[in-house]
């Protein structure tokens, strides 16, 4: 499993994270979105949830709390990409904007553990 947890800051970073594993692994990982909300108030709460709602393209859990992103310890302003094992071991993490260096770290992290062939980097 790859979880993609960003709060506000961090969600305009998952669309260049989502893409190439959508592309290149959708076929043997379950990609997960969970979207820290926690700074949400609770006024807010039934706008915000309508909004993801209309507008969701992959399912994305909401973390009213923050405690799943506090769990994994998630940077907040940034994009958070963890690769879970079925064990529920963190493999391998990996925090911030799309690059290739940190692309083909990941992608060999979920190689190595799928025993899935690699996939080319995307052209960013």
């Amino acid at each position: 499993m790859v979880l993609l947890v960003a709060d506000r800051g961090g969600s305009s970073q998952l669309d260049d994270w989502l893409a190439p594993l959508a592309e290149g692994y959708a076929d043997v990982l379950h990609i997960q979105g969970i979207a820290d909300l926690s700074a949400v108030p609770r006024l807010l709460r039934p706008g915000v949830r309508a909004l993801f709602r209309k507008n969701e393209a992959v399912p994305i859990w909401m973390d009213w709390t923050g405690e799943v992103a506090e769990r994994f310890g998630a940077q907040a302003e940034v994009a958070n990409v963890y690769l879970i094992a079925p064990s529920g071991e963190v493999l391998h993490r990996v925090s911030g904007a799309f690059t290739t260096s940190d692309w083909q770290t990941l992608r060999d992290a979920i190689d190595a553990s799928t025993r899935h062939p690699a996939q080319s980097a995307p052209d960013r």
